[in-house]
């Protein structure tokens, strides 16, 4: 096609029989597309645009009666990875019966895949760091209840600062730790972490999830809760969407984090005090920095506190 012509070329790929399918190749800008022809009673129940800053999944009214989905490669360079996702959703779209399944398998397909193509062409942020960000904003949205959206909660969240701690104010500083393990444990990162020096209430703060694939609570949905509850008041809702940026999170990356779903099975806090295992900058040699060592729950259960208790602690004026 591309020697013979600097047209758009289609085939047809008579496999599939649930809906007209082609693959298609645009010779002047290298575009490499997939298209599906189906009735618009169907296309309706289908998202009109999904993206990354590789492929893209459009829409069109081709008439009243039939409208075309075209999933189409943004990112030549990714021409490989991107054979790879097509290949993959043949195998798929051959076994669909009905135009409905059809598309139900392109969006699901495509919601597989959009993770891979987001973290090769925009570096986003890794599962680990999703549940650490879930985890983070899940405690921020449970100040927020509690505190009834005062701004000072808003703007306690310091993680994304690279603070040694998630949350502060007034003398009060919290850590949040994320887990998925059956055996969860807390890595503290620093030796000043929990050192109670200059502060008079640390908390250390242990959520503990469980990952659902296509789960309802998604780090995206928590991160779309977040900025329509902020979207009433500008500067607050600004200094979230800039904190979100710190953390590796830009506006084309909050509809990005929908496949990976959790359910958090509780969230354990400890206080820390003096006899709280833990290993302190005021105890070390000066010659001794950089100290990262990991907690284990059983170790602190002489410390627990509800979380009631420890969203308390935080007092806006």
């Amino acid at each position: 096609m591309r020697e013979q012509s600097h047209r758009t070329g289609y085939r047809q790929l008579h496999d599939v029989t649930s809906a007209k399918c082609y693959l298609g190749y645009t010779p002047q800008t290298g575009t490499r597309f997939v298209q599906l022809d189906i009735p618009a009673s169907v296309a309706k129940r289908a998202a009109t645009v999904r993206r990354t800053q590789a492929i893209r999944l459009d829409r069109v009214n081709a008439n009243d009666h039939e409208h075309v989905i075209v999933l189409l490669l943004q990112e030549p360079g990714l021409t490989d990875v991107f054979c790879l996702f097509i290949d993959d959703l043949l195998q798929h779209l051959v076994l669909t019966q009905g135009a409905e399944q059809a598309v139900s398998t392109l969006y699901s397909r495509f919601e597989h895949w959009q993770q891979l193509f987001a973290r090769i062409a925009s570096d986003v942020i890794g599962l680990e760091r999703q549940r650490g960000l879930f985890g983070e904003l899940t405690i921020l949205k449970e100040l927020l209840d509690r505190h009834e959206d005062a701004p000072e909660i808003w703007d306690c969240w310091r993680g994304p600062f690279s603070a040694n701690h998630d949350f502060s104010m007034s003398g009060t500083a919290l850590e949040v730790k994320t887990s998925i393990a059956s055996l969860p444990v807390m890595h503290i990162s620093n030796e000043v972490q929990l050192d109670l020096i200059g502060w008079q209430a640390v908390v250390l703060c242990l959520v503990h999830l469980n990952e659902v694939r296509g789960g309802t609570q998604t780090l995206t949905g928590l991160i779309h809760e977040l900025l329509e509850r902020s979207s009433a008041r500008p500067a607050i809702h600004t200094t979230f969407r800039s904190k979100l940026l710190k953390v590796g999170v830009g506006p084309q990356h909050y509809d990005l984090f929908t496949e990976q779903g959790y359910v958090v099975r509780n969230i354990q806090c400890y206080q820390v005090t003096e006899d709280f295992p833990a290993i302190r900058r005021s105890a070390l040699n000066n010659a001794i920095g950089k100290v990262i060592y990991e907690l284990h729950p059983s170790g602190c259960a002489n410390h627990g506190m509800e979380l009631e208790s420890a969203l308390n602690l935080f007092r806006p004026s």
